[in-house]
């Protein structure tokens, strides 16, 4: 168990040395060319846009700079690296949603989740603070953000309906130009989230933009072969070229004065003032790593065999090399006297070449961690499963026991003298481990993946999308009880008579909330409008009382808003709703935990967020450099279980965080 400490809302910065390979000496590589949104969207009220520079009442602004010496394994593989103009420092994006910052040359890493989701591209402003990003699951949620990196603070936030193909600032930083599959093509904001119309005639889909020096024209390289020039003052157009078509990766050599890009097995040069081919050169899957200062292209290529590389600049090549754990490389920048390569794996190394010409490597730290996967308390004990094992301890302090090994399950909930172990990813049994006999036995086999699991008294009720709602009795095994629909999300029951259900809403009355009599098979839907409904959540004492999230359409704009249901078993159309919080987008990896009239939930994704239900104060608590998964309950703690399986503890009366926990493996 690895352990860090608070002291209220200071908190201690741990710092790895760097170890590279050995016998590796950081000589030059291919040869030096000459130098030449989140919180503020949320409201207990109506949500507000990050643009509009609202702050929430209830959180507080930073003022500090706040850095995190944490080295961080990309999960699902790294997507783009930046660098600083002065190669002084790098930046490294992941399909996870975390950025690291890395100095350059002692690799002291600043780590920080920015999104929930992948971040495809990043464009660090010129003032060399500001680092904006775009974040899409691929999908149909796109996001661009901009950050101010060192306070830690996002800047603006913007939700788009196309993909995203280009995302660079202009020479001074006061546009960022984003490239995008709409009709238009680019949209163009300024350091405020402002959006700006800077073109009378929309330049078509656009992959590549640049301005000169003084900001006063900007040249875009649209994806059918048109160079466009284009009068910032005037939005006049007054020159064209055409130019290489469906250029792949397009970016800018030279200062400016060369476009380079490829397609089929080629790489072209491309003259930025007259659109012509200055240059090809042959390539089988380049990965460009140029500085902007750069005379030749310079790129990662396929090698001669499988899980071989090499280094191109130009018609020059270097021997082939390979990576450890068969990684491929998938992004490269050119970073002083190294390569930065970010790999499939999540690694990223060094490269460097030697006095013969051959290319050795360093490895970027990266922790051995053993991912926590889910957490639940009996009030006293805290249970962590990984993704083998499930162990437990009473308080930060203590050395993790271990209980018993597992496997196939990565949800864990507390069920009187045991636990309940499943899976939300696969189709796989359920089972109930007994803390007496220290032996697990099946007790449900599910038609498909269970999709969510409550508990009453001696019953689990478990939900599968497309098969419903299945009960079953614990002591007996007996089925006590089934409902048949497709699109239902989570059951739980309320006493011996009532269920509450909630489920994606496909009638025309939009009602994704409704209570089931068990008993007689009645249903009664409740007036909460919506088109779905999810995560929803029983308080730990009182049964009646419940919370779970709607997403709405208010005009044309999605909507996710938190409710507390009191449900009046007696009359049940008297039952009560509240809306506590909204935020002005679709999020559908947000969830509550309710205990003593407090919540707890992560909406808005950024921090985890406490609100009392009697004083109806709406807190934003400290988070550290990744995002909050889930959250739960102990007797004298809150645990937020985060986005890298480690656990983070918060003192339950006062709020502070007080320590960090991960298992090593």
């Amino acid at each position: 168990m690895v352990k860090r400490y608070f002291t209220g809302l200071c908190f201690f910065l741990f710092c790895f040395s760097v170890s590279f390979a050995e016998g590796e000496n950081p000589n030059p590589t291919p040869n030096e060319t000459e130098p030449s949104a989140t919180n503020d969207q949320m409201s207990s009220s109506e949500s507000t846009d990050k643009s509009d520079n609202e702050e929430n009442p209830e959180s507080e602004p930073q003022n500090r700079d706040i850095t995190y010496e944490h080295y961080h394994l990309f999960q699902n593989g790294v997507t783009e690296i930046v660098v600083t103009n002065s190669s002084s420092e790098f930046y490294v994006a992941g399909n996870d949603g975390f950025v690291t910052r890395y100095k350059y040359p002692q690799l002291q890493p600043d780590t920080w989740q920015l999104s929930d989701i992948s971040i495809k591209k990043m464009a660090l402003h010129p003032n060399q603070k500001h680092l904006a990003i775009y974040e899409s699951n691929g999908l149909s949620d796109h996001r661009i953000s901009v950050w101010d990196w060192n306070k830690k603070e996002c800047l603006f936030t913007k939700k788009l309906d196309n993909s995203v193909l280009s995302l660079v600032w202009s020479a001074k930083g006061t546009y960022l130009f984003v490239g995008n599959t709409s009709m238009d093509g680019i949209y163009v904001f300024n350091l405020n989230g402002k959006k700006l119309d800077i073109f009378d005639v929309p330049p078509g889909i656009v992959l590549l933009s640049a301005t000169g020096p003084s900001e006063k024209s900007v040249i875009t390289y649209g994806e059918t072969g048109r160079l466009v020039y284009t009068n910032l003052k005037n939005k006049q157009m007054p020159i064209q070229y055409p130019t290489e078509a469906y250029l792949k990766s397009p970016e800018l050599i030279r200062n400016f004065t060369q476009i380079i890009g490829y397609k089929g097995k080629q790489v072209f040069v491309i003259d930025a003032l007259s659109g012509e081919t200055l240059k090809t050169y042959h390539a089988v899957n380049p990965i460009f790593a140029c500085k902007l200062k750069d005379k030749v292209p310079l790129w990662i290529d396929s090698g001669s065999s499988a899980n071989n590389w090499c280094i191109r600049q130009g018609n020059a090549k270097t021997p082939d090399f390979k990576l450890p754990y068969r990684a491929k490389p998938v992004a490269a920048r050119h970073v002083g006297n190294h390569i930065a390569v970010g790999t499939n794996t999540g690694r990223v190394f060094l490269l460097n070449q030697t006095a013969d010409s051959k290319i050795t490597f360093s490895e970027i730290p990266t922790p051995n961690l053993n991912q926590i996967l889910d957490i639940d308390t009996d009030g006293q004990h805290i249970f962590f499963l990984t993704k083998n094992k499930i162990k437990y301890i009473n308080n930060y302090n203590d050395a993790p026991k271990l209980l018993t090994d597992v496997k196939n399950v990565n949800k864990l909930k507390i069920y009187k003298d045991g636990l309940l172990l499943w899976s939300n990813k696969k189709t796989t049994p359920v089972y109930y481990f007994s803390f007496k006999t220290n032996k697990k036995k099946i007790i449900y086999h599910p038609k498909e993946t269970i999709t969510s699991l409550s508990i009453y008294e001696d019953k689990i009720t478990m939900t599968e999308y497309f098969s419903g709602v299945t009960s079953i009795n614990l002591n007996t095994g007996s089925c006590d009880f089934c409902y048949s629909a497709t699109g239902i999300q989570d059951a739980v029951q309320i006493d011996k008579t009532y269920m509450l259900v909630t489920k994606s809403s496909i009638d025309k009355n939009k009602t994704p909330v409704f209570l089931i009599n068990t008993k007689t098979g009645e249903t009664l839907p409740f007036p909460v409008e919506g088109e779905f409904a999810f995560s929803l959540t029983r308080d730990d004492l009182k049964y009646n009382e419940l919370s779970c999230f709607v997403i709405n359409t208010i005009n044309s704009e999605n909507i996710t808003e938190l409710f507390t249901i009191t449900v009046n078993t007696k009359k049940p159309a008297e039952s009560k709703f509240k809306k506590i919080l909204a935020y002005k987008t679709e999020d559908l990896n947000a969830f509550v935990a309710s205990s003593k009239k407090q919540i707890l939930t992560n909406l808005g994704g950024y921090s985890l967020i406490y609100h009392n239900k009697n004083t109806q104060q709406t807190i934003s608590l400290m988070r550290t450099y990744t995002l909050t998964n889930k959250a739960i309950f102990t007797n004298n703690y809150i645990l937020s279980l985060n986005d890298d399986g480690s656990v983070l503890w918060y003192d339950r009366e006062n709020l502070n965080a007080v320590a960090i926990s991960t298992l090593e493996y």
